[in-house]
């Protein structure tokens, strides 16, 4: 890229000087450079733009034509640009065509003479590969105007990252600095002029990158010193920390050594100064010229010791400065008026060769002289002269030796001083050690305060530090360099006493303060220099007290910091108040991220919650401290946005994290530290979200949860599902246990069944949703294994639950919530265990049941035992009501029959199984009342009913199921009630039947009317055989006659009473039609049979019953 700094002539070329322009009249810029608007487009309008913005008025006397003469030369705008231009022609070998820029030159150059002239290191570069071309020794010559940088960092910046360039350092003694002239200021610009010579120093050096360095020394008749060292001479590498170059010249460049280091005087004597010799002044007399030799009178009253003379005389008028041994008393010049006040003087003469130095007070003007040179730079002064005896500070630029002084002795050691010279202008600091008193300089200005300062004297070299004051700018000394960054400071003033705080950035190295004390530890710092800005964090280790310091302000607060030092490496915590900002130290570092803080600053108090992401270790805080562990935690960085997990062990109250937010609250978490281990339980509440925990790992999922807070005190339920682990939360405490859940994840949806046990309050899962309520449920847990029995309420789906497993399915149950109180009824099928719910209680027991589950309905029938309520299945649904069942418990064993009434259903218990068959029975629920009978078939066991109680005792009965359709008769003893049955349904009516059961064995008869068909009984057995019998029901009242065959036995009816004693009678029944005949003894009623029907009329008969023998004629 085109620039000035590298528009060097590489030729060698042998040129004429120019000198004719000297001659030339001073004109207006505009006139001057009329002769090249024809090479330059629109020079006008630049010249216009250069007189516009030129630095007018100038403090060096400047006229604005002069001012923009340097500024156009300055000005860039492309190939045409004004010094490309002139350079062209002032390298060119046609020297006539210069004439046109005659004019020009002559205002630049006057232009030149009025400004600063410099003696330094400035710096040029080419981006070729030159330097080669450059000997040692060798002469050359700059026929061009040369502009020059006195930063390298200008040229680096021109020249970019470009390998196989050329650097030039040049040793410029007749500069001309015209950076507050140029278009851009910050180029810190110095002109050489056209036609300087220069003489190589050394071959150039050459760099790992290909580049190289030339070394070049401006020639000056008045003087062949050089400013820095020979190129070979200088380290490539920088000092160690302990050996910090100071000064700053080349700006980060790390090529080249640093060409300034801290100024050190010869001094032989430590902090202790001699008392200062008063010398007032040159006394009045005369002091001959260095130059002219002539004599100049010096007035006392005017001239002092050590100031700078012009020689009186017209055609000398030059100037030189004079001093007088202290020791010799001989007078020592400087014929170039180059002395400076308070460095060291060697006196010049052979047979003296001593040291001393000498200050002017600036209050009385006197002379002080420290005959042994022990005088320390920068350290307050006291005027040795007894009429004065005021306090001063003086220092000496390390870049022009010129002496700076502080008539109120109100300098500040460490502060940045900028030279007072107006050649001169540059910056630099200035501390004493502490121990030694030697001044030691930073020419670059780069000190910066608080860090550790190694004395630069080989006598001592001890360490120290210091800060100024923000407040008073007083210098504070820590001389034992234990001065810890960040931590509070109370100036040592009297006067002050104020606090303040402050930190070096580790970016820039300089001094970042805190004037009100306010800087917080671990806060990320944004350096407050504007050519840095970059962010940083520090910490003190509590334990060491040193500071810890993250370059790349990537400390997360709340992490354990091990700190940096070797000799220390203990850990500790740190966090932020969220409020007030205020560093909280663990020093045990045993904070436990996620508990709650309280600001430990008696003016806040405040609590707040801090977590750091496991992801991108940011830290994360919730400044009203409502962060709930537990929850998922999504990270606030938008370079990151995970998610994540944590909770807090209640036992070691260390922080266990769940990076991939995997967590689910309520299931039994055993902390992560292997020196805890312990187990736990948590849960957050749906309503106030805070973290409820079981220290001791009891939690019971299903159970209702009470929230333990305060404020809140609500009631929520939560599982874990079992196939996910997912946490379903019931934020109403509306879960009721044992009913189907439905997980509520949408990457799960999978059902399962809980239960908590009643005795251990232990959860138990049903993973594939097989449990089925009503079962005896025998509890999973080894220290329990206790059954018991659950159901839920179908109106308010409470869980019911039977602690002691007495539960009997098919029983009425009333809900035990005080809400409900409801009755229902369960039953479970034998086949498939599912629980069947009768909401309003209308199972009746006994009856066959068909299972309401898809993928069973298969039957089966139930009843409970009335001794131990113990339900008894018939799973093949084969119990036949009435039948006398025996309990299916061992432990009870006991007998009772049932009936469902046919007209509600309801179930009849006879607990003490005596129920007789065919007998009328009365419903007994008052809602009913209704009358029926039933038999069971003796064949098939099937039970028959009479719904309308219209059975009658006695009468053939053929079974109502299509699978058996078999007959059979019954009676009930009229002693015992007990059930009286014939399989074979050969009952004969009218016969004396003697009572089966063991217990009764007594006789009695029976017959049905043919008119009703009611059940005649004669309990005493004593009906006779062909007797007109009336009907006893009130609804008929009828009368009959009945006969037994005497050969098949079968009843044979006379329903219009009609039948006439001794008549020979043929049997009705197709399968007998045999004879016989009949007559009642009239004494005892006893029916005579004569089954051959050979009784003859008159004939005497004599009764065939035992209690009777009696006669009589029929």
């Amino acid at each position: 890229m085109l620039n000035r700094f590298g528009d060097i002539d590489v030729s060698f070329k042998r040129l004429s000087p120019i000198y004719g322009y000297r001659s030339e009249a001073v004109v207006p810029i505009e006139t001057a450079l009329a002769p090249i608007e024809p090479q330059i487009n629109q020079l006008s309008n630049y010249i216009k733009l250069a007189k516009q913005y030129c630095h007018f008025p100038s403090e060096h006397g400047l006229t604005h034509d002069e001012s923009a003469a340097i500024y156009i030369y300055t000005m860039e705008w492309g190939g045409t640009t004004l010094y490309v231009v002139l350079n062209s022609a002032l390298r060119s070998e046609n020297r006539q065509a210069l004439k046109i820029w005659f004019p020009y030159l002559k205002l630049f150059d006057i232009a030149l003479d009025k400004l600063p002239t410099v003696k330094e290191v400035v710096w040029r570069g080419v981006p070729l590969d030159i330097g080669k071309n450059f000997t040692k020794n060798q002469i050359v010559t700059w026929w061009s105007v040369s502009s020059c940088s006195s930063s390298v960092s200008v040229i680096k910046n021109f020249l970019g990252n470009a390998s196989n360039t050329t650097l030039f350092l040049v040793e410029a003694v007749n500069g001309k600095k015209i950076s507050g002239y140029t278009q851009y200021e910050n180029e810190n610009e110095i002109i050489l002029r056209m036609g300087s010579q220069f003489h190589v120093k050394s071959d150039s050096l050459d760099q790992s990158n290909g580049s190289h360095v030339v070394h070049l020394i401006e020639i000056d008749n008045k003087s062949e010193q050089t400013i820095v060292p020979n190129l070979n001479e200088m380290h490539l590498t920088a000092e160690s920390s302990d050996k910090k170059s100071i000064d700053t010249s080349t700006r980060g460049d790390t090529s080249l050594q640093n060409q300034l280091t801290p100024l050190k005087a010869n001094y032989t004597t430590q902090a202790t100064w001699s008392q200062p010799q008063n010398r007032l002044s040159i006394q009045r007399g005369t002091i001959t010229c260095p130059h002219c030799s002539r004599p100049n009178i010096i007035e006392e009253i005017n001239n002092k010791e050590g100031i700078i003379i012009t020689c009186m005389h017209e055609s000398c008028k030059k100037t030189f400065q004079q001093l007088d041994c202290p020791h010799c008393t001989r007078p020592i010049v400087w014929n170039d008026a180059n002395y400076q006040e308070g460095q060291v003087v060697t006196c010049c003469y052979e047979n003296c060769n001593k040291t001393f130095q000498q200050l002017t007070c600036p209050h009385c003007s006197g002379s002080n002289i420290w005959k042994d040179a022990n005088y320390k730079s920068g350290k307050t002064v006291t005027c040795a002269y007894e009429s004065c005896k005021r306090a001063f500070e003086q220092i000496n630029c390390p870049h022009c030796f010129g002496s700076k002084v502080w008539e109120n002795a109100d300098y500040n050691t460490g502060q940045t001083v900028t030279c007072s010279y107006e050649n001169c202008r540059k910056t630099f600091q200035q501390l004493n050690c502490p121990h030694c008193s030697d001044s030691i300089i930073w020419s670059d200005a780069d000190y910066n305060e608080g860090e550790i300062v190694t004395c630069i004297y080989e006598s001592c070299k001890k360490t120290f530090q210091q800060l100024n004051c923000s407040h008073c700018s007083g210098s504070n000394i820590w001389k034992d360099a234990n001065y810890i960054p960040g931590n509070l400071v109370t100036c040592a003033y009297e006067n002050c006493k104020k606090t303040f705080e402050q930190l070096n950035c580790p970016h820039c190295s300089r001094t970042n303060t805190w004037k009100n004390a306010n800087y917080n530890h671990g806060k990320v710092i944004t350096c407050c220099y504007e050519n840095c800005k970059k962010t940083f964090q520090q910490l003190n280790c509590p334990h060491c007290l040193r500071s810890n310091v993250w370059e790349n302000a990537n400390y997360n607060t709340g992490q354990t910091v091990t700190c940096f030092y070797e000799s220390c490496k203990k850990k500790f915590q740190q966090l932020n108040c969220a409020h007030c900002s205020g560093s909280i130290i663990w020093k045990d570092a045993d904070y436990n991220e996620g508990k709650d803080v309280t600001c430990v600053y008696d003016c806040c108090k405040k609590a707040f919650q801090q977590l750091s992401c496991p992801h991108c270790s940011g830290s994360l805080i919730w400044e009203n401290a409502d962060y709930n562990p537990g929850k998922i935690v999504t990270c606030v960085y938008e370079k990151c946005k995970k998610t994540f997990q944590q909770l807090n062990c209640p036992h070691c109250s260390r922080s266990n994290i769940w990076e991939n937010a995997n967590y689910n609250s309520g299931k039994v978490v055993t902390c992560i530290y292997e020196t805890c281990k312990k187990t736990f339980q948590q849960l957050n509440c749906p309503h106030c979200f805070g973290s409820n925990l079981w220290k001791n790992a009891n939690y019971n999922s299903g159970k209702v949860v009470t929230c333990v807070y305060e404020k809140c005190k609500k009631t929520f339920h939560q599982l874990n599902c079992p196939h996910c682990s997912g946490s379903n939360i019931w934020e109403n405490a509306d879960y009721n246990p044992g009913k189907s859940v439905t997980c509520v994840y949408e990457g799960c949806q999978k059902t399962f069944q809980q239960l908590n046990c009643p005795h251990c309050l232990g959860s138990i899962i049903w993973k594939n949703d097989d449990y089925n309520q009503g079962k005896v449920v025998t509890c999973c847990y080894a220290a329990c294994k206790k059954t018991f029995q659950q159901l839920n309420c179908p109106h308010c789906s409470g869980s019911n639950i039977w602690k002691n497993a007495n539960y009997n399915s098919g029983k009425i149950v009333t809900c035990v919530y005080e809400g409900c109180q409801k009755i229902f009824q369960q039953l479970n099928c034998p086949h498939c265990a599912g629980s069947m719910v009768w909401k309003d209680a209308n199972y009746n027991e006994g009856k066959i049941v068909i299972c309401i589950h898809e993928n069973c309905k298969k039957t089966f029938q139930q009843l409970n035992c009335p001794h131990c309520s113990g339900s008894n299945i018939w799973k093949s649904a084969n119990y036949n009501s009435g039948k006398v069942v025996s309990c299916s418990y061992e432990s009870c064993k006991k007998t009772f029959e049932q009936l469902n009434c046919p007209h509600c259903s309801s179930s009849i218990i006879w607990k003490n199984a005596n129920y007789n068959h065919g007998k009328v029975v009365t419903c007994c629920y008052e809602s009913c009342k209704k009358t029926f009978q039933q038999l069971n078939c003796p064949h098939c066991l099937g039970s028959i009913i009479w719904e309308n109680a219209n059975y009658n005792q006695g009468k053939i009965v053929t079974c109502c199921y299509a699978v058996c359709k078999k007959t059979f008769q019954q009676l009930n003893c009229p002693h015992c009630s007990g059930s009286i049955m014939w399989k074979n349904a050969n009952y004969n009516e009218g016969k004396v039947g003697t009572c089966i059961y063991d217990s009764c064995k007594k006789a009695f008869q029976q017959l049905n009317c043919p008119h009703c068909s009611g059940s005649l009984i004669w309990k005493e057995a004593n009906y006779k055989e062909g007797r007109v019998v009336t009907c006893m029901y009130e609804t008929c009242k009828k009368t009959f006659q009945q006969l037994n065959c005497p050969h098949c036995f079968g009843s044979n009816i006379w329903k219009n009473a009609d039948y006439k004693p001794g008549v020979v009678v043929t049997c009705i029944y197709d399968s007998c039609k045999k004879a016989f005949q009949q007559v009642n003894c009239p004494h005892c009623f006893g029916s005579l049979v004569w089954k051959n029907s050979d009784h003859r009329e008159g004939i005497a008969v004599t009764c065939v019953y035992e209690n009777c023998k009696k006669t009589f004629k029929s």
